[in-house]
């Protein structure tokens, strides 16, 4: 199986030599900005196996409508990572940082197998994956509008087709709910330490810095910039409706990141 990590940073990401660590087959691909600075070419250059495009590559037609100064970016990752032949697309935000080496690891796990486990699905038929953090909190697009009343059921030979990884940390909530309370994040719930898929009839939304998305799936998850903030969110809700045609899950658990958020974080134990 053949693993492509991508992104697009305006900071030298020097999590990617953490990465590096978890597996030395998975190529990186990074796609710059206007507003990348000089030493990341230098810096990417460094690493095995990475490769990072100039915000003027013209390699691509989608170049100058996908703009630039935006996250929408990573879509010429995407597409310089299909290019080279991957099987799955690991979209990753380099203020992510990974708790062990087996993290490419545990995503082969959860797509490369048949998944028996446990499913939940949505009373309202929604479901907000951060129910499964400790202390609960609201994700960062999910619609203010419905409520998450999980129920939990099982299932057996479940086809995964998104791997979205949980974040512990700072992670991507609602902002309101960082403004409001500010949760800090240092735990999961057992269910999402374990893996859960989401039921197919269950909406649900994942974004673009610790997820997995098999090939096949990948024309669908095209980040518009025409969405703003939320083009992860909004390309999440394509590619759901295209699993539930091709009979796949989205998948919540292992592995987890710690979102530093590209500040020092000073942790008191």
């Amino acid at each position: 199986m053949k693993v492509a990590l991508c992104t697009t940073t305006i900071h030298v990401p020097h999590a990617l030599k953490l990465m590096r660590k978890c597996d030395p087959n998975v190529r990186f691909f990074v796609a710059v900005d206007e507003k990348t600075p000089g030493e990341v070419h230098r810096f990417v250059d460094e690493i095995d196996n990475a490769q990072h495009y100039y915000h003027g590559d013209g390699n691509w037609k989608c170049s100058r409508a996908i703009g630039f100064n935006t996250l929408a970016r990573r879509n010429i990752a995407f597409l310089e990572a299909l290019a080279w032949g991957a099987d799955v697309i690991y979209s990753w935000d380099d203020d992510n940082l990974v708790i062990g080496t087996d993290h490419f690891g545990l995503i082969g796990m959860a797509i490369n197998c048949w998944f028996n486990g446990l499913q939940v699905t949505g009373a309202e038929g929604w479901f907000d994956p951060g129910q499964l953090l400790i202390p609960r909190t609201r994700h960062r697009g999910f619609p203010h509008a419905r409520l998450s009343h999980p129920h939990v059921s099982s299932i057996v030979d479940a086809r995964i087709g998104v791997a979205a990884g949980l974040v512990i940390g700072d992670p991507d909530i609602d902002a309101t709910t960082r403004m409001e309370i500010r949760p800090d994040i240092g735990a999961v719930h057992i269910i999402g330490q374990v893996g859960v898929v989401v039921e197919r009839d269950t909406w649900t939304i994942w974004n673009s810095q610790n997820s997995a998305v098999i090939r096949e799936l990948i024309p669908a998850w095209f980040m518009a910039p025409c969405c703003g903030r939320h083009d992860d969110i909004f390309a999440s809700q394509v590619v759901q409706r295209v699993m539930r045609d091709r009979g796949y899950h989205v998948h919540f658990g292992p592995p987890l990141t710690f979102q530093a958020r590209n500040i020092l974080l000073h942790l008191e134990f």
